[in-house]
């Protein structure tokens, strides 16, 4: 992220990396409802919504009494109809996680409040008119994807230093991944050759990561079809001793070698933080969106024992999650 567009985040979310808060819950005779629309229904989904729920209980909601929950999990080609479903409930906010749900929940409606949690660039993909004012009915929590990209790179040269060609496991059908721009940064900045590959389906994996000979290393784009495979992707990359990294600790946790991305608690408590403004009277339209700052760091000292590499003790220190 350049340093304009990180300031004016900065500048424009002042007060909300402070030391976290509870607000006063809403009135006991009225019932909020929110909706929740993801892609996937896993485990890392389950989780994004227990984390949502604690934010809002952080901050009096009652689940049930003074807060209804609407959840919605589906494919990328089932989201239009479940933002419709929203819709026609008439829920109070939408909340989304990703990409493709909030461009499916912007498109579904200009008058419910949508609060986009982990998106990457919401002018670029046509959420925002600005992340300062966004203008509209959409406002959220960005998660810098294009600059870590480099961060995870990193990671990945510090255990493997041999590393030339980087492949990168990418889903078309994600708007992110169709306009990201940090593996062409990355390439650039850290001198070695970029390669994309495409998937779409699960079934789809194991081909594009055994039959092409073009990459000694990948890394995952952040999207449910991957998330939703991390063991199966993890014993591929051992299998043919490809060192990996992907942006959850799932991963690591599934037998991949590393992960490297934002803190999940810190983007669903921020979107609660959101959800709670918006139920007490403001609007999207001048809700700055706010850059996520904390990140999750993990490592699997097995997964490198049997890919014959061994990671740093330096790097070992900075993990917040490791496997040995």
């Amino acid at each position: 992220m350049n340093k304009t567009r990180r300031s004016l985040l900065a500048a424009g979310a002042v007060g909300l990396a402070g030391p976290r808060f509870v607000a006063a819950a809403p009135p006991a005779s009225r019932t909020a409802t929110v909706g929740i629309l993801m892609v996937g229904n896993s485990e890392e989904s389950a989780r994004s919504l227990a984390r949502f729920k604690a934010g809002m209980a952080q901050r009096g909601y009652v689940d049930g009494r003074t807060l209804t929950i609407e959840p919605r999990f589906g494919e990328n080609s089932t989201l239009p109809a479940l933002a419709a479903e929203l819709v026609a409930k008439k829920v109070d906010v939408i909340v989304t996680l990703g990409t493709p749900p909030a461009v499916a929940a912007k498109r579904a409606t200009a008058s419910i409040p949508i609060i986009a949690v982990n998106i990457t660039n919401p002018v670029r993909d046509g959420l925002a008119a600005h992340v300062v004012r966004p203008g509209g009915n959409l406002t959220g929590v960005v998660n810098a994807a294009d600059d870590i990209v480099i961060k995870r790179i990193e990671v990945l040269l510090s255990i493997a230093p041999g590393i030339r060609r980087v492949g990168w496991l990418v889903n078309p059908d994600n708007p992110a991944h169709v306009n990201a721009t940090g593996p062409t940064r990355a390439a650039a900045a850290l001198k070695f050759e970029s390669v994309l590959i495409w998937v779409r389906r699960q079934e789809e994996i194991q081909a594009a990561l055994t039959v092409r000979k073009d990459f000694d290393a990948f890394t995952l784009g952040q999207d449910p079809l991957f998330n939703n495979s991390f063991s199966h992707i993890a014993e591929i990359a051992l299998a043919h001793r490809l060192p990996s990294v992907a942006q959850l600790r799932g991963y690591v946790a599934a037998g991949g070698l590393a992960s490297y991305g934002q803190d999940f608690d810190e983007l669903w408590h921020i979107g609660a933080d959101y959800v709670d403004k918006v139920l007490n009277g403001a609007k999207p339209a001048e809700l700055p969106f706010y850059e996520a700052s904390q990140f999750d760091f993990g490592l699997n000292q097995k997964a490198a024992r049997a890919l014959g590499l061994t990671i740093p003790e330096a790097l070992l220190l900075k993990a917040q999650y490791v496997v040995s």
